[in-house]
C-alpha cells in the first residue's frame, strides 16, 4: 500500500459518512407524524382541595425514654455502718466533697 491508496480511501469513507448523515437528517425531518401519538385520556379523579393558612407549629414533643449516665462512679464510705440520713436524691448535682448521706456506726459510739 501507498499513500494514494490511503487518501483515496479516506476520501471515500468521508463521503460515505457524509452521505449517511444527509440521508438520516432528510428521513428524520421529514415526516408529518407527532413524534408522540396520543393516547386516550382517563377519567379525572375527583380531589379536595384545602386553603393555605399560617398557624404556630409545635417545636417541642414529648417522647418516652429513659436516660442513663455517660459516666458511672462508685461511692463507698470509709467505716461500715447502718446509712441513717440521705441528703441527697436522685439526679440532684453535687459538688465534690459534699455530704451524701450519714452513716451510723454503733461501734464507734461505744468505744
Amino acid at each position: 500500500m501507498n499513500g494514494l491508496d490511503t487518501l483515496a480511501d479516506s476520501r471515500l469513507l468521508t463521503k460515505f459518512a457524509l452521505t449517511l448523515i444527509c440521508t438520516a437528517i432528510v428521513l428524520g425531518c421529514s415526516s408529518n407524524e407527532p413524534v408522540v401519538k396520543k393516547t386516550e385520556t382517563s377519567p379525572s379523579i375527583p380531589v379536595r382541595t384545602v386553603a393555605v393558612a399560617t398557624s404556630q407549629v409545635q417545636r417541642a414533643t414529648t417522647q418516652p425514654a429513659s436516660v442513663h449516665a455517660y459516666i458511672q462512679a462508685d461511692i463507698r464510705s470509709l467505716a461500715t455502718g447502718y446509712v441513717s440520713e440521705v441528703k441527697v436524691d436522685i439526679g440532684d448535682v453535687v459538688e465534690a466533697g459534699a455530704i451524701l448521706a450519714v452513716i451510723d456506726v454503733p461501734e464507734l459510739k461505744q468505744q
